[in-house]
């Protein structure tokens, strides 16, 4: 006997695209709105430096939750606003008991600024998660700078992050091309760094921050198709009065989702593998450390996905694309359904209610163009509609 579906799981694709135009109709009404209702007024002091540090010049954080850089000894301290010095592309995502920072991808002169935030901005006793879901270039332009050893041939941040002036103009290349057109910024190629990768205090950075990142150990995992590094971040700022410390890092490289299109196939399999490691990997009651070179093959039954899901305890988690808009925000609302949904929390749902639509338009309150293309949104459906069927048949 078929499972019983719930009518949002049966809708037609007419329907779902009813949907995406709504929520694009109302992300047009939402920007039409006197500036500095949502993002920065355009009176804000220094305000082109704040925009210099966007990768698209279209895509910025809401005022109400963006991400107030760390990395000073007083959280109140003026120092934040001087500069821009509290300014990164970042937005700060809650989703049910889930929470996650949704940020845009590390440009060359951002790129510190992101490891800053990842020293300064996630629980201090909590190894950090980082999901990447771009490539560094795409149909031949840039869509992330290279923020680690290892990436695009040992291209990293030496040069680049942090250690151009302040407001310089620092990335290449076109839009994500994840629906809306996203307009880029130029700027120079970095130069390639060796040996242990150097994070250089920037040029008038009040927060005096300045690290180093060492790879401990790399490793593919074949049923979610990502590189999987164990990493190690040594750093110091005002917030530390001046002394090292230390943060370890778990970072899930995800190549397998091209611009302009989905995972389809075996690579939809391997996101929803990913969104299952994203939280095992997490969880402080896993053991991360022992990972190695080895490659990793194990691919999670319905009950294990459950598992990690459920047994995850929701704590942030910084996910990005290029813009961190439209696979940052597919990603997220994938992890939180599928939570739900082996939580039991979906099969108590009233027969009217939509959690997919209610997921997305959650997420498009906290970040613009959160889920960008219907063809994002059509996988969502997609996916729990699947992972929805194969529990029912692994439970009868």
């Amino acid at each position: 006997m078929p499972p019983q579906l719930p009518n949002y799981l049966l809708l037609p694709p007419t329907e779902i695209h009813s949907q995406f135009r709504h929520l694009e109709h109302m992300h047009r009404e939402r920007h039409s709105c006197p500036q500095g209702r949502w993002t920065l007024p355009s009176t804000t002091p220094n305000r082109h430096i704040y925009m210099s540090r966007n990768r698209y010049e279209n895509v910025e954080p809401y005022l109400h939750n963006r991400i107030l850089l760390g990395g000073y000894d007083d959280p109140s301290s003026p120092q934040r606003s001087e500069v821009a010095g509290d300014y990164i592309n970042a937005s700060q995502i809650c989703l049910g008991s889930r929470s996650y920072i949704a940020a845009q991808g590390p440009t060359a002169s951002t790129a510190g600024h992101f490891w800053r935030m990842v020293a300064h901005n996630l629980p201090e006793e909590r190894e950090a998660v980082i999901v990447m879901l771009t490539q560094l270039r795409e149909r031949g332009r840039e869509k992330c700078f290279p923020y680690f050893l290892g990436a695009g041939g040992g291209d990293g941040v030496g040069s680049g992050a942090g250690g151009g002036r302040t407001g310089e103009v620092a990335v290449g290349g076109g839009g994500e091309a994840e629906g809306r057109s996203l307009r880029p910024r130029s700027a120079p190629s970095p130069t390639t760094p060796q040996g242990i990768l150097p994070i250089p205090r920037e040029e008038n950075d009040p927060s005096l921050f300045e690290a180093e990142l060492h790879t401990l150990s790399t490793s593919f995992h074949e049923a979610s198709k990502s590189e999987v590094r164990r990493l190690r971040l040594r750093y110091r700022s005002r917030a530390t009065k001046g002394e090292w410390r230390y943060k370890e890092v778990n970072h899930l490289f995800f190549s397998a989702w091209p611009d302009f299109q989905v995972p389809k196939g075996e690579d939809r399999e391997a996101l929803v593998e990913l969104v299952g490691l994203a939280a095992r990997v997490a969880s402080p009651t896993q053991t991360t450390k022992s990972a190695g070179t080895k490659t990793a093959k194990r691919m999670s039954t319905p009950s294990s996905l459950g598992r990690d899901l459920v047994s995850y305890d929701g704590s942030p988690r910084v996910i990005h694309c290029s813009a961190g808009v439209g696979r940052t925000g597919t990603f997220m609302a994938l992890d939180s359904l599928l939570t739900r949904l082996y939580s039991g929390e979906l099969d108590c749902l009233p027969q009217d209610c939509n959690p997919v639509w209610e997921t997305v338009l959650r997420l498009r309150e906290q970040r613009m163009m959160m889920v960008q293309t219907l063809d994002q949104l059509l996988l969502i459906y997609h996916v729990l509609r699947e992972r929805w069927v194969e529990r029912s048949r692994h439970s009868n």
